[in-house]
Order: C-alpha cells, then structure tokens, then sequence
C-alpha cells in the first residue's frame, strides 16, 4: 500500500463520514508505509493503547498528501502532541491546523492562534476567530468577527482565558466556553437539529464538525448524517441525525465521562 488514496477511503472521509471507512481496511501492523502506520496507530488509539502516539508527530512532519494529511493531522490533535498540530497553523493548512486545534480542546494552544491572527489577512483572522469562538464561547459573540485590532483583541481574550484557568484549573480540555464534555456538544447539535429543514442544511458544516468531534470523543459513527444531494449540495439527513443523538445520549449515561478529558472513541486519553 502506497502513499496513494487506497480505495477503502470513501470521498467524505473525516469530513462527513467521520472515521468511518468506506470498507474495512486490510490492516499490515508491520509495513511502514504512510497508510499502513496511520492504519495501525488508528486501531491502537481506538483500543485505547497510546503508547506509539508520538510516532504520529513524525509521521505528520513528513507532509503526507491528502487525506492522509488529514487524518494524521486530525488523531494527532485528538490523542497526540498538540504542538505537533500548532505548527501547521503558519502553512497553508492553516484552515485544517485551526480545526485540528478546536478537536484537541488545549487552552494551551490560545497564543499560538493569537500570534497567527496578528497582522494577518481576512481569511486567517476569521479562522483564527472562529477557532476561538469554538473553544471559549457557547455561542459566537465576543471572540468571532469582532473587528478588533490586535491588541484589544489579544487582551479579551486573555482576559477570558485567565477567568476559565481560574475557575476549572490549567489541565482541563475546552469546548464552547466550557470543560470539554460530551452533554453539551449534543445539546448543541440538538437545537441545531430542530431547525428547519433549509436552515438545518445550511448549518450543515457546523453541524458535522459537531459530529465528528462527537465521534471522536464516543466512537458512535455517524456517516450518513450529513450527506450530498444530487445537485451536489450537502443535505442533513433529519432522521439520522436524531439516532445518532439518541445513541451518544445513551452513551454518555451509561459511560459518564469525566468533564474536562479528551477522549478518543470512548477511551481516556492520558
């Protein structure tokens, strides 16, 4: 198997069909071959073995093409180094680095997006904004599309980050303004799912990357929530989308994750 998409790697990978292959790859745990050492440390991370983690920092440094890049980049922020992840945001990945950086919910990370946001572009100081939004505020108000300038800006948000160290402690992993915990990403996608059918299709971005973190926090798939028409426009799958709620719903009861842990497919991240 070479660096090459192999055909068990659906279109949506990652994006709408979470880690969920098209089909079930043949799995080589001895090859060293780009995909073969991404398949392995996937399978470990979903058994919750992360004692090889940070071969994924080496194997993210060598630029694997896409969507390999992807993926790499995506389970090094879920399981791995986030710093590893951090230096992506000054490449012209810096889109995918900032979602990799909101999945790995570090606090740690708020400089780095900071000193990218500085002086930068409308493109990049939106990203950089958003991913902020993502990891300090339930809903965007005070952090996304503010038109403030740099120093006003880096100030608010330090401000904030200094009161939710002060309040929940250093160590703790973030989303929407809060410790990071499965319940609120779903209540999130719940409101988004009573939408109306237009205006729940137009969400459609936000509400797969809700679902991707969510799988990757729980292991419950969820491909075949966010789907493409005929047209080639994304369309939210309605009912789907309320069993896909309903099962991590019943997930988080039976399993109460602790608030504030990153979690890869149910599996405490140490």
């Amino acid at each position: 198997m070479d660096s090459a998409t192999p055909p068990f790697v659906g279109d949506e990978w990652l994006f709408n069909d979470g880690w969920s292959f098209r089909e079930e790859p043949v799995l080589d745990e001895t090859s060293t071959q780009p995909w073969n050492r991404f398949l392995a440390l996937l399978a470990q991370a979903r058994r919750g073995s992360f004692d090889h983690v940070a071969e994924l920092s080496q194997l993210l440094a060598e630029e694997q093409p896409h969507p390999l890049f992807l993926g790499t980049l995506y389970l090094t922020a879920a399981v791995g180094d986030v710093r590893a992840v951090v230096r992506w945001l000054d490449s012209d990945a810096f889109t995918q680095a900032a979602a990799a950086v909101a999945l790995a919910g570090d606090l740690s990370t708020v400089d780095a997006l900071l000193r990218r946001r500085r002086g930068a572009g409308p493109e990049v100081v939106e990203t950089m904004e958003s991913t902020l939004s993502q990891l300090l505020e339930p809903e965007p108000e005070r952090f996304y599309q503010t038109g403030l300038g740099d120093d006003a800006y880096d100030a608010r948000v330090r401000d904030h980050v200094g009161a939710l160290v002060e309040m929940h402690g250093s160590d703790m992993r973030f989303a929407l303004g809060a410790p990071l915990r499965v319940s609120r990403l779903v209540i999130k996608l719940a409101l988004l799912a009573e939408m109306e059918q237009g205006s729940r299709d137009e969400a459609s971005a936000t509400i797969g990357g809700l679902l991707f973190h969510l799988e990757t926090l729980t292991g419950v798939p969820v491909r075949g929530v966010v789907v493409t028409d005929g047209g080639g426009a994304e369309v939210v799958d309605r009912g789907r989308l309320g069993r896909v709620i309903d099962t991590i719903e019943t997930w988080e009861k039976k399993h109460k994750p602790r608030s504030g842990r990153r979690l890869f497919c149910g599996r405490l991240v140490p």
